[in-house]
């Protein structure tokens, strides 16, 4: 059996011979080779330019400067209309109009439990 094994071969291409021959088909060939460096460089150099060159001169620019002015805090009543929290609503009573509103304390939500309603 080992005679016959001997004896045989193969018939087609030689292996080793085809996979050379399809490594220098896949390879790239020298021109592509140097017409990729060749536009690596140009762009290397165009950046180069365009992001190490100086800056064009420039006059100065007068940029006006608002100052505020301080304005005094004062408190917002309760019926001016302005939106405010309080912690208890009978805190703020605004003074009563003459001949309009009774001149007793004023009924707020929370009358009820300083016992003002009856």
């Amino acid at each position: 059996m080992t005679d016959r094994l001997a004896r045989f071969t193969p018939v087609g291409p030689d292996p080793a011979e085809l996979l050379v021959r399809m490594g220098r088909a896949s390879a790239p060939t020298r021109m592509r080779w140097r017409v990729a460096v060749a536009v690596l460089l140009a762009s290397n150099v165009a950046f180069a330019w365009f992001a190490l060159r100086p800056a064009p001169p420039t006059e100065p620019v007068l940029v006006p400067v608002v100052v505020p002015i301080a304005v005094p805090n004062t408190p917002v009543p309760p019926w001016s209309g302005g939106l405010r929290v309080y912690d208890d609503p009978d805190r703020w009573q605004p003074e009563p109009l003459a001949g309009v509103a009774p001149s007793g304390p004023m009924l707020t939500p929370l009358a009820a439990r300083h016992g003002d309603i009856d």
